[in-house]
């Protein structure tokens, strides 16, 4: 496993560490997570010293995507019994198979809209995830990106998309709808599972509002320049109380609203340095103009250019809407 990729579980270690413990210190009946805690801090403790990722029995590396899928296994796949690596596989399989027929595809029968996606899971389950609805008067959009990787990525994905797809057919404001969302999220998971996401509506006339739980800055593409819209809350599922505010503005003829998951901008060259919403808003500058399959490929192909070889070490997801009327 490569310095990123481990850098990047250490990072996701260190955020497990620290829900446990706020959980630890704010419930009476916590015992059930003193296990995992040992477990989180025993894999910490091998990332310093260098021997994270090795088989107990064999001492050589455990295979990336195995580890990457769970960070706290201590033995190889392959030492796993035939039974044990056929109920994984078959796992994983029907969990792939499950979630990508949750993505949806996306229709071309959105009134005033062009829309387009790209999806790139770094192994066979993701969490990132999206979701384009049709309304009675345009749409609702979901955009994020869950905690974790593999199979537990995977379902909280499946119950984020799941909860917000009952809220939105009750046409609830979007404030309520988050709100809402949040607290049945934070009810139905563990204290170390969150999720950034960005939700919205957008009419058939352009009149658009969005929430951003502490996702990626949405990008505004209009008359050649980038405009940022800020986060209005935390990640859901990190406080059952917690507040969303909605910001309001018009998507006019001509503008794009682009989303991208934290695997495009977090992308590092061989010098270490990353690829970053500064490069991404200056491309988007020049090349705002393509249509929205065609400006996703550029994006793609500049990230891909900017990497040099380097391999992608998260998902990488991207989404653009256009107003075309």
């Amino acid at each position: 496993m490569d310095s990123l990729q481990e850098q990047h579980i250490q990072n996701h270690l260190l955020e497990l560490r620290d829900k446990l413990n706020e959980t630890i210190n704010l419930s009476k009946s916590y015992t059930h997570l003193l296990d995992l805690k040992q477990q989180v801090e025993e894999a910490l403790d091998k990332i310093e010293n260098g021997t994270f990722g090795i088989c107990e029995l064999c001492k050589e590396e455990i295979e990336d995507d195995y580890l990457q899928t769970d960070p706290l296994v201590k033995i190889c796949f392959s030492h796993l019994n035939e039974e044990q690596q056929r109920v994984i596989e078959k796992d994983l399989e029907l969990a792939y198979q499950i979630q990508n027929n949750l993505l949806p595809e996306i229709r071309s029968d959105f009134p005033n809209f062009e829309i387009s996606c790209h999806y790139e899971p770094l192994g066979p389950l993701s969490g990132d995830f999206y979701d384009v609805i049709k309304t009675q008067d345009g749409l609702f959009f979901l955009f994020g990106d869950v905690s974790g990787k593999g199979v537990s990525a995977a379902l909280l994905m499946s119950n984020l998309n799941a909860i917000f797809r009952t809220l939105v057919a009750a046409n609830l404001p979007l404030k309520n709808l988050i709100e809402t969302a949040n607290r049945l999220f934070s009810n139905s998971t563990l204290p170390s599972h969150y999720a950034t996401l960005v939700c919205g509506r957008i009419s058939s006339s352009g009149k658009a509002e969005i929430s951003n739980a502490g996702h990626c800055l949405p990008l505004i593409i209009r008359n050649k320049k980038v405009t940022a819209i800020e986060s209005t809350g935390l990640p859901v599922g990190i406080h059952y109380s917690a507040n969303y505010d909605v910001k309001n503005f018009q998507l006019e003829a001509g503008d794009k609203l682009f989303l991208y998951t934290d695997g495009l901008t977090e992308t590092r060259n061989s010098e270490g340095t990353e690829y970053g919403v500064q490069k991404l808003s200056n491309l988007l500058t020049e090349a705002g103009h393509l249509p929205t399959k065609e400006l996703i490929n550029r994006v793609l192909e500049d990230n891909k250019t900017f990497r040099a070889g380097q391999q992608r070490t998260d998902d990488m997801t991207v989404m653009a809407f256009h107003r075309k009327l």
